[in-house]
C-alpha cells in the first residue's frame, strides 16, 4: 500500500515560520520556537522538513 504525505495548513505555516526565524536569527532553541507560538508537537513533526529546507538554502 502506498502512502502519501499530507501536510496540514498549520504544519505548513509552522514550517514557513521556523524557516523564516532561521533566516532572521539563525538557529533557534525549543524555547525560542515556543515563544514564537510553535508548539513542541509541531516542532517535532516539522523539524526534519525544516532542516532539509535549511540545508538546501545554505547549499545554494
Amino acid at each position: 500500500m502506498q502512502q502519501t504525505a499530507s501536510i496540514t495548513a498549520e504544519d505548513e505555516r509552522d514550517r514557513t515560520q521556523m524557516f523564516a526565524l532561521y533566516q532572521e536569527r539563525g538557529a533557534q532553541t525549543e524555547s525560542d520556537l515556543l515563544s514564537a507560538g510553535i508548539s513542541k508537537d509541531s516542532q517535532q513533526r516539522n523539524a526534519a522538513a525544516v532542516t532539509e529546507r535549511i540545508w538546501l538554502f545554505d547549499a545554494a
